[in-house]
């Protein structure tokens, strides 16, 4: 069947369409991304079933077939993966096409240049938490132990820099820190990996769920957190994405150890480019590593954004927070509360958590079982109470008021609590717009330290 329509294809990418219309239903293509190995469209058939197209040279065929029965495994598996429909070779031998089931939505790397910093966050968890669904899958075949082949690997880009006539200090520093630290790579798992995991060829769909349009080829049997060398690098993607995608990865705080093979992962990665003089900017990786790690000093990202359990070290810092909020608009602080003497209750109670963006806390929380609002009518059975949430001045407007809420609701349903209540003076509409946005709802009034407040409670669904 001849196509009916092109949309916006270059005559290099008709004529692959034309050819491949007498071999597979095509009534509609348009292209969809600029990728250097591959080409991809989506089409339609002459029912208007809309599919993927992805058009390749024939030289790597083995892996192409390779890539098709993955995908298969993993949609029989329950992975949110483009289903495979068709594949196959044209052009005498020397194209090959795949098609596969098509995602209503967009490559999430251009998704999240539109979201704000809190979409960008649970789009970041939800990816987590399709990494972690791929990774309990076990391999598709056996491998060397990853220790094994991996420390072969990180000697191979040692030896390539000792050997290099030109001293560069960055990447000596780099190469120390990979020789000094290989104890990480002991007794790590191997399980299914993606191979290739960063945005590009992850799709945002309509539903807003994450689904994986594209593989690595021919490497899907790693350490689980190898995957996440692709997806951390600030100045391509936004650290709130990161950051929730660390965070739905683990349900929470990550493990120690894991920061500790991140760094290192990354380190590998940033010498493992300086193979490829190609690159213009072949430097640049290694500069951002280590910006990103402090010269290699705290293996702790500058990008990560934690919400932590505070301790008393940074009580003033604390203070000066609600100290600033005193006569913005909503606020029904005073010099009297929340003070010092609060900070220090809270903290000592375990209920106080702060947010911290390159080591500056921006923002502050309290949460916790208080007591305070037990003789009050609540929908949840056994809730936690929120108080005393406060956002720099500064960087207010930002969504960094409804990041530590999302954050909140991580820390509440780790502790066992079903919902969250609060109280909210009736003169802060910032924060009644806020909360609602959120998912909390208005369950009533009270008149408490001469102040009207609403009340409003959320409840979590199991």
């Amino acid at each position: 069947m001849k196509p009916t329509k092109f949309n916006n294809l270059s005559p290099e990418d008709a004529g692959v369409i034309l050819e491949l219309s007498q071999i597979t239903d095509i009534a509609v293509a348009e292209r969809v991304t600029k990728a250097m190995t591959d080409r991809k469209f989506c089409v339609q058939t002459a029912r208007s079933e809309k599919r993927l197209l992805v058009v390749h040279t024939t030289e790597h065929y083995d892996w192409l077939e390779n890539d098709f029965r993955i995908c298969e495994y993993l949609a029989a598996s329950g992975i949110n993966v483009m289903r495979p429909v068709d594949m196959g070779k044209f052009r005498e031998g020397t194209m090959a096409y795949q098609l596969y089931t098509w995602y209503d939505g967009e490559d999430l790397e251009e998704a999240l240049t539109r979201m704000n910093y809190v979409e960008q966050f649970v789009a970041g968890k939800k990816t987590g938490v399709l990494l972690r669904k791929l990774h309990t899958l076990p391999p598709l075949y056996e491998a060397e132990p990853w220790e094994v082949r991996f420390k072969r690997r990180v000697q191979n880009v040692i030896q390539f820099i000792n050997d290099n006539p030109v001293k560069l200090q960055g990447a000596n520093l780099l190469a120390r820190y990979l020789q000094d630290n290989q104890d990480l790579m002991e007794n790590r798992p191997q399980t299914f990996t993606h191979g290739d995991c960063n945005t590009g060829n992850l799709m945002f769909c309509k539903d807003g769920q994450i689904g994986i349009i594209d593989l690595g080829w021919g490497n899907n049997c790693n350490d689980p957190w190898w995957d996440f060398r692709d997806m951390t690098f600030p100045n391509i993607l936004p650290a709130h994405f990161i950051t929730g995608q660390i965070k739905g990865y683990f349900e929470g705080e990550p493990p120690p150890k894991f920061f500790r093979l991140l760094s290192y992962y990354i380190a590998f990665g940033a010498l493992e480019s300086l193979h490829d003089l190609s690159k213009i900017n072949y430097f640049e990786e290694v500069e951002i590593a280590l910006n990103t790690f402090d010269d290699m000093r705290n293996p702790v990202p500058i990008w990560y954004l934690p919400q932590v359990k505070e301790t008393h070290e940074d009580i003033r810092e604390i203070v000066s927070i609600y100290r600033s909020l005193i006569g913005t608009p909503g606020c029904t602080w005073g010099e009297d509360y929340p003070n010092i003497e609060t900070a220090e209750d809270d903290i000592d109670n375990g209920w106080l958590y702060v947010l911290k963006k390159q080591g500056k806390i921006i923002g502050v929380v309290s949460i916790g079982n208080f007591g305070e609002l037990n003789d009050l009518k609540w929908k949840p059975k056994n809730p936690c109470e929120l108080a005393r949430i406060g956002v720099r001045p500064e960087l207010q407007k930002q969504g960094i008021g409804t990041l530590m809420l999302q954050h909140c609701f991580e820390i509440a349903k780790t502790q066992g609590f079903d919902g969250i209540r609060i109280l909210v003076a009736k003169t802060n509409k910032a924060a009644l717009a806020m909360y609602e946005k959120n998912g909390f709802e208005r369950c009533g009034d009270v008149f408490r330290f001469d102040i009207d407040f609403y009340c409003y409670q959320k409840t979590f669904i199991s």
